[in-house]
Protein backbone atom coordinates (compact mmCIF):
# COMPACT_ATOMS: atom_id res chain seq x y z
CA UNK A 1 0.00 0.00 0.00
CA UNK A 2 1.11 3.46 -1.09
CA UNK A 3 2.15 5.92 1.99
CA UNK A 4 -0.60 8.88 1.87
CA UNK A 5 0.83 12.28 1.27
CA UNK A 6 1.10 14.41 4.53
CA UNK A 7 1.38 18.08 5.31
CA UNK A 8 5.11 17.33 5.78
CA UNK A 9 5.77 15.76 2.73
CA UNK A 10 4.14 18.99 0.84
CA UNK A 11 5.92 21.26 2.67
CA UNK A 12 8.99 19.97 1.16
CA UNK A 13 7.99 19.63 -2.20
CA UNK A 14 6.68 23.33 -1.97
CA UNK A 15 9.54 24.76 0.38
CA UNK A 16 11.82 26.04 -3.46
CA UNK A 17 10.85 29.05 -4.07
CA UNK A 18 11.57 29.92 -7.64
CA UNK A 19 10.58 32.89 -10.21
CA UNK A 20 9.47 32.00 -13.40
CA UNK A 21 7.82 34.00 -16.33
CA UNK A 22 3.77 33.30 -16.70
CA UNK A 23 3.85 33.01 -20.51
CA UNK A 24 7.43 32.08 -22.15
CA UNK A 25 6.67 34.76 -24.68
CA UNK A 26 10.44 36.87 -26.42
CA UNK A 27 8.07 40.61 -24.84
CA UNK A 28 6.15 39.10 -21.88
CA UNK A 29 7.29 41.05 -18.43
CA UNK A 30 5.50 39.41 -16.43
CA UNK A 31 6.92 36.84 -13.56
CA UNK A 32 5.57 34.60 -10.93
CA UNK A 33 7.59 33.96 -7.71
CA UNK A 34 6.51 31.00 -5.96
CA UNK A 35 7.14 29.85 -2.29
CA UNK A 36 6.18 27.58 0.31
CA UNK A 37 7.79 29.02 3.25
CA UNK A 38 6.34 31.36 5.17
CA UNK A 39 9.21 33.57 5.65
CA UNK A 40 9.73 34.61 2.11
CA UNK A 41 5.91 35.36 1.61
CA UNK A 42 6.42 38.11 4.25
CA UNK A 43 9.30 39.52 2.61
CA UNK A 44 8.01 39.66 -0.83
CA UNK A 45 4.09 41.19 0.66
CA UNK A 46 5.73 43.90 2.17
CA UNK A 47 7.33 44.90 -1.47
CA UNK A 48 5.04 47.52 -3.42
CA UNK A 49 5.76 45.28 -6.76
CA UNK A 50 4.56 42.34 -6.06
CA UNK A 51 0.98 41.29 -5.96
CA UNK A 52 -0.26 38.20 -4.40
CA UNK A 53 -2.38 36.16 -7.12
CA UNK A 54 -2.75 33.14 -4.94
CA UNK A 55 -3.47 31.81 -1.71
CA UNK A 56 -1.93 28.51 -0.03
CA UNK A 57 -5.10 26.30 0.48
CA UNK A 58 -3.85 24.32 3.26
CA UNK A 59 -0.98 26.72 4.12
CA UNK A 60 1.82 25.43 1.80
CA UNK A 61 2.52 28.07 -1.24
CA UNK A 62 1.90 31.49 -1.85
CA UNK A 63 2.78 32.79 -5.45
CA UNK A 64 2.96 36.38 -6.77
CA UNK A 65 3.10 38.29 -9.61
CA UNK A 66 5.25 41.06 -10.83
CA UNK A 67 6.90 42.67 -13.76
CA UNK A 68 10.67 42.54 -14.74
CA UNK A 69 12.26 44.44 -18.00
CA UNK A 70 15.01 41.68 -18.08
CA UNK A 71 15.82 37.98 -16.83
CA UNK A 72 19.09 39.85 -14.98
CA UNK A 73 16.57 42.26 -12.71
CA UNK A 74 14.36 38.88 -11.75
CA UNK A 75 17.75 36.74 -10.84
CA UNK A 76 19.58 40.40 -8.75
CA UNK A 77 15.29 40.25 -7.37
CA UNK A 78 15.19 36.64 -6.04
CA UNK A 79 18.68 36.76 -4.83
CA UNK A 80 17.96 40.03 -2.15
CA UNK A 81 14.91 38.27 -1.41
CA UNK A 82 16.57 35.09 -0.92
CA UNK A 83 20.06 36.20 0.12
CA UNK A 84 21.58 33.76 -1.82
CA UNK A 85 22.87 33.18 -5.13
CA UNK A 86 20.61 32.95 -7.62
CA UNK A 87 20.93 31.61 -11.57
CA UNK A 88 18.68 31.20 -14.60
CA UNK A 89 18.11 27.12 -14.87
CA UNK A 90 17.58 26.26 -18.46
CA UNK A 91 15.73 23.31 -18.58
CA UNK A 92 13.31 24.28 -15.97
CA UNK A 93 13.11 27.84 -17.42
CA UNK A 94 13.00 29.33 -14.20
CA UNK A 95 15.41 31.28 -11.71
CA UNK A 96 16.15 29.61 -8.64
CA UNK A 97 19.20 29.37 -5.69
CA UNK A 98 22.42 28.71 -7.85
CA UNK A 99 23.94 25.28 -6.81
CA UNK A 100 21.08 23.54 -5.47
CA UNK A 101 19.82 20.40 -6.87
CA UNK A 102 16.15 21.08 -7.88
CA UNK A 103 13.22 18.78 -8.03
CA UNK A 104 11.47 18.18 -11.16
Amino acid sequence: MENPKTADYWAEVYSETVLFKELPGKYDQVWRLQTGDPEIAKRVQRKASYRQVAWPENGFIWIFATAFSSRGNAIRSLSRILRKPCEWVEERQLVAVAGEEVAS
